[in-house]
């Protein structure tokens, strides 16, 4: 028994055991981390922003000594909340009734919790979307054009995305990136109504002029209410010196800032030929539409006004790599990366005059990495002859190319933090060199300020499904169904998503929605690839029938020949003629060059090399496949396959110890990737297979158990194994394959029943009329 005569610590100890005090502060830590973790998850969830998870960490801080308070005063029991009895009173009473005090003292308490979740609010769809907002924000629109030439609307582009570049060097505003932007222009919408949705104060907007030899450029800013800032003309007579672009973009620049309160000083703009800048947006306009041969021309033409034109020597260089499905992929690299060092030469050059620049710096950067590529490329496809020591020496030297290049990229940013392709650049070599959540984390930074960028979102959704996060991603890449069109490319993102994470019903339902109501996103040759593939998934499904009536509507859909030929191979093995595919590739395989297989790994290289082993070619399977074993990969299905098969080769051909090694350099790998984050089933699913093959039978059962529990068909062949295995008698593997086996029947039976009510024919018949009549580019047709 203590009294109050204790020296005043220890009385104070035992009161706040005697009144539960640390109870209470244990059960409140426990319930704040267990909160914030559910919100963590949740509120990606529901597009809320990272000051909403701060909030509310800052309510559980703040609510700590409330909730200490409250344990020192009250306790609750089964007949509710009741004022703890103080030293005098617990002999006398221990469960007292509240006094009308401790009602206006609770109401209070409840009135300061409901003040901090309201800290909180849920937004708007388009809240939600884009949290740029504040009154230094600002979207540069694209300039419209007084004429219908496609030379003038690709200047005004230009002069708007510079505008950009302009107000974000400065640091002083929150500038919303061109991919973004731009995304909006053309559908006829006022200025308030784009300003809303992305989530700015301020919209950019005006109309180039061309009158003989002078540009006029009439701009206005708009605030978010469709007032008018301030509006002016800029004018410019066009002449040799090269700087149109640059100083109408810099007057427009430099009255906006002084419209939002700040000062822009004054720059040296780059000297660039005005022909040859004019040609090098030319001929990355014809590039991006499939127009090889113009963008071509447009290139040289630019090299011929200003010889030392880097940007121009390196779009040449990617022009020499080829189409990405062609033949001799090596010999086009080779030729690519003597151009891509002739480039590298030029622009180090521009930095040695002093030119240093964000955009000098990033073209240096991206120059420098695009050659590590290249020597990658022609290092892998060459693994299987080279020596050890030789292999390791080039893979070294790409390593510090791409050391290089993160410098000068990283410093293009510093200066100028709106350009997004360098973040797409940033991110491709930390990525490379092994640091993947640093790489997420730099196209996140890249997102916040560029919200609508197609690319950009589809990348952070591929990586948010490797670490177990699919339905987040696909709720990312929903929100782009607010743009007055649907990008293509986010279709296609999302049947792919859909195909790895193995939710076949899903991808039936978006099918059949884009045929309904969108056949023009089928002009992307990769969505007409997605619809290839659900005819081998209907096969795999069991649902033969239907397979067989989409194939024979899809052999006339226009598509390149090698997609073609990639997607008729894949659905007739899983429709039990995998004879005849062994056939046909036989032949193939005999007409072909080791260069042109391993040119193949773009569609089924691994494929092919497997073909030669059951051929009987075991040897050079394995030297295939030891160069395909160091080919960049973008899933891990590729970065995995190829050395378990070459292990299963070594073991045909006796060399164990060769086997043992490349299996155990895997398990190193998928180790460090699950180590920092990838829960992509696949990954778990093939690293339980390496700890098979390695005889880690405990370890392989517990990481097929963890893929499992995502929704994914793991192997379970295994089961049937007429060979003693472990993994086959442990009820929890069993378990998992049956459930995994019901929710396939069950997705079947889904699919089944959405097809029934459509006539394959009436389905199809939007997308080959939108072919026949609608056709925006040409495709290469088979």
């Amino acid at each position: 028994r203590f009294t109050m005569t204790d020296r005043p610590l220890m009385f104070l100890i035992r009161e706040a055991r005697r009144r539960k005090v640390f109870r209470t502060a244990a059960y409140y830590l426990v319930g704040a981390w267990v909160l914030l973790q559910v919100c963590d998850v949740v509120f990606p969830i529901l597009g809320l922003p990272d000051q909403a998870l701060k909030l509310v960490l800052a309510g559980a801080i703040a609510g700590f000594p409330v909730a200490l308070m409250i344990g020192w005063k009250y306790d609750i029991t089964p007949r509710g909340i009741r004022r703890t009895p103080s030293l005098e009173e617990a002999d006398g009473a221990s469960d007292l009734a509240l006094k009308r005090t401790d009602y206006l003292l609770l109401t209070a308490m409840a009135a300061i919790a409901v003040v901090v979740a309201f800290q909180v609010p849920l937004p708007t769809f388009e809240q939600r979307t884009f949290s740029v907002g504040s009154d230094d924000s600002v979207a540069v629109m694209p300039f419209e054009v007084c004429t219908d030439q496609d030379i003038d609307r690709l200047m005004a582009a230009s002069v708007a995305a510079e505008v950009i570049n302009r107000l974000a060097e400065r640091g002083k505003f929150k500038v919303l990136a061109r991919e973004s932007s731009f995304a909006f222009a053309g559908f006829g919408l006022n200025l308030a109504e784009i300003a809303r949705p992305l989530g700015v104060e301020h919209v950019v907007a005006g109309t180039l002029c061309r009158d003989g030899d002078t540009l006029t450029l009439a701009v206005e800013l708009v605030d978010a209410n469709g007032f008018l800032v301030w509006s002016g003309d800029h004018e410019q007579v066009i002449d040799q010196s090269g700087r149109i672009t640059r100083t109408l973009a810099s007057a427009v620049a430099t009255n906006v800032a002084l419209q939002l309160g700040d000062v822009l000083p004054d720059t040296l703009d780059a000297v660039a030929d005005k022909v040859a800048y004019e040609q090098l947006i030319i001929g990355r306009e014809y590039r991006a539409r499939g127009d090889d041969a113009s963008a071509r021309a447009a290139f040289e033409r630019s090299l011929q006004k200003q010889p030392n034109y880097a940007e121009a020597k390196y779009e040449l260089a990617l022009l020499e790599l080829g189409p990405p499905l062609s033949r001799n992929q090596g010999t086009h690299i080779a030729r690519a990366r003597s151009v891509a060092e002739e480039a590298l030469n030029l622009a180090k050059k521009q930095l040695d005059y002093g030119a240093g620049n964000a955009r000098t710096n990033f073209v240096v950067g991206k120059i420098t990495a695009a050659l590590a590529y290249m020597d990658e490329q022609l290092t892998w496809r060459e693994a299987g002859r080279l020596e050890a020591e030789e292999l390791e020496a080039r893979r070294q030297d790409v390593a510090s190319r791409l050391e290089l290049a993160e410098q000068y990229i990283r410093t293009s940013i510093s200066l100028n933090p709106s350009d997004i392709e360098t973040y797409y650049w940033l991110s491709y070599v930390v990525e490379t060199t092994g640091r993947a959540n640093e790489a997420l984390e730099i196209l996140e930074s890249a997102q916040a300020r560029d919200p609508f960028n197609v690319a950009l979102n589809s990348l952070i959704a591929k990586r948010w499904v490797a670490r177990g996060r699919y339905r987040q991603a696909i709720e990312l890449l929903d929100r782009f169904q607010s743009l007055p069109v649907v990008p293509p490319e986010i279709w296609w993102w999302k049947l792919e998503l859909m195909e790895l994470n193995t939710y076949w019903d899903e991808k039936c339902e978006t099918l059949i929605e884009m045929l309904v109501n969108d056949p023009g996103a089928f002009d992307y040759w990769g969505n007409r690839w997605q619809a290839w593939w659900f005819v081998k998934s209907l096969a795999e499904m069991g649902l033969t029938e239907q397979a067989e009536a989409w194939k024979n509507r899809l052999e006339n859909l226009p598509m390149p020949e090698a997609l073609y030929e990639a997607g008729l191979r894949h659905y007739l093995g899983v429709s039990g003629k995998f004879d005849e595919v062994v056939r046909q590739q036989e032949t193939e395989l005999g007409a072909m060059s080791d260069e042109e297989i391993l040119d193949a790994f773009h569609e089924d290289g691994l494929v092919f090399a497997s073909y030669l082993a059951e051929s009987g070619d075991v040897e050079r399977a394995i030297q295939l496949m030891e160069s395909i074993r160091y080919a960049p990969a973008t899933w891990a299905e590729r970065k995995a396959q190829a050395p378990i098969l070459l292990a299963e080769l070594y073991l045909t051909a006796g060399r164990e110890d060769d086997a043992a090694r490349v299996l155990g350099e895997l398990a190193t790998q998928l180790e460090a990737e699950v180590d920092y984050g990838i829960r992509d089933p696949t990954t778990l699913s093939f690293l339980a297979e390496v700890y098979v093959l390695q005889n880690r039978i405990p370890e392989a059962t517990e990481m097929f158990l963890k893929a499992a529990d995502y929704h994914n068909f793991a192997d379970c062949s295994f089961l049937d194994d007429p060979e003693p295995q472990p993994m086959r008698d442990d009820p929890r593997v069993a378990s998992a394959c049956k459930r995994m086996q019901n929710d396939f029947e069950q997705q079947s039976e889904r699919v089944r029943e959405m097809l029934a009510q459509y006539d394959v024919d009436t389905l199809l018949a939007p997308l080959m009329q939108y072919i026949e009549t609608g056709e925006r580019h040409a495709t290469t047709a088979r």
